[in-house]
């Protein structure tokens, strides 16, 4: 079968059209994965710099890394087009093409944060924030949008996932709206009763990141926080017995500002889970804990799991 033909004309006419991606996916996928032959005219036409500079090149690229996932290609023009169109309303098709066809997160950062810094986020922002959640310094402005898109769509399955990613590096600046974003953000799962095991170490992560942050930034314990907690400490799925359940929040202060959240209420949590939990960590940690884990043992037996207490 010979290789069908795909001209810069061909090209031009499809954008024209409107229908490059669906013509050039075709034309790809006739010329039965000969790169050389369905490279040539991309090439030709974004050899041309009125061309590849133009806001319409953003088609190009997306057909292009749609039907090839070769990113290789146009990883140059990409990033000239990048540096001056990169904040465009519609440049997230075009990460998310890049993306998708492999390219690393690194080459298109830059743009793909301005972005979420100048435009709203809706439901389909979750893709793109999958890898900006990751990196390590975001502004706090990005951040605070992030937050607000977690609680916004906290039935989004995932939404955990990016909220636990993100906690772990919002700077202690941010903390009391943290605590803020994150009660609806978690509502919905602190209303489902039966959680993956994931999700239920999600959660236990996302709270211990965000009591590491009162912790860093010396806030006073805030009674938000404490509800969260207390919260979560009465959900019947809340603490697993496992190693692998919130590993990184195994920790003699995390246990601490447990129980100052249980101590606070007048109705004591249920603290049976949080007990088999830390039962479960290494023997060096539990020796750590020794003191906290009995004073947890004693709340919880003169409450009953929840007894009416008088306030201290």
């Amino acid at each position: 079968m010979d290789v069908p033909t795909f001209t810069c004309a061909d090209l031009d006419a499809h954008l024209v059209a409107g229908d490059l991606e669906e013509a050039f996916s075709r034309f790809a996928r006739d010329a039965r994965g000969k790169l050389d032959e369905v490279r040539q005219p991309i090439q030709d036409w974004l050899a041309h710099e009125n061309n590849r500079l133009l806001p319409e090149a953003a088609v190009v690229f997306r057909a292009w890394l749609g039907a090839t996932k070769n990113t290789v290609v146009v990883k140059e023009p990409l990033a000239e087009w990048l540096a001056i169109h990169g904040s465009a309303d519609d440049s997230d098709h075009l990460f998310r093409a890049w993306l998708r066809a492999g390219g690393r997160f690194s080459f298109i950062r830059k743009p793909v944060v301005e972005w979420v810094r100048t435009h709203s986020l809706d439901r389909d922002a979750v893709y793109l924030l999958k890898y900006v959640v990751k990196q390590r310094v975001l502004p706090d402005e990005v951040t605070l949008k992030i937050l607000d898109w977690c609680a916004a769509f906290a039935n989004d399955r995932d939404a955990i996932w990016r909220l636990n990613s993100l906690s772990a590096h919002i700077s202690a600046d941010l903390f009391e709206e943290a605590v803020r974003a994150s009660a609806p953000a978690l509502e919905p799962l602190f209303a489902t009763a039966d959680l993956p095991g994931v999700t239920r170490s999600q959660v236990t992560t996302v709270l211990g990141n965000i009591s590491k942050l009162e912790q860093l930034g010396s806030h006073p314990h805030s009674r938000e926080l404490d509800a969260l907690l207390c919260r979560w400490m009465n959900h019947p799925q809340s603490f697993e017995p496992a190693a692998r359940h919130a590993p990184y929040h195994q920790t003699r202060q995390f246990l601490a500002r447990l129980l100052a959240a249980a101590e606070s209420e007048a109705t004591t949590p249920e603290l049976t889970p949080l007990i088999e939990w830390a039962s479960a960590w290494n023997d060096r940690t539990r020796a750590e804990c020794k003191d906290l884990i009995k004073r947890v043992r004693a709340l919880r037996h003169t409450s009953t799991g929840g007894r009416w207490r008088r306030p201290g």
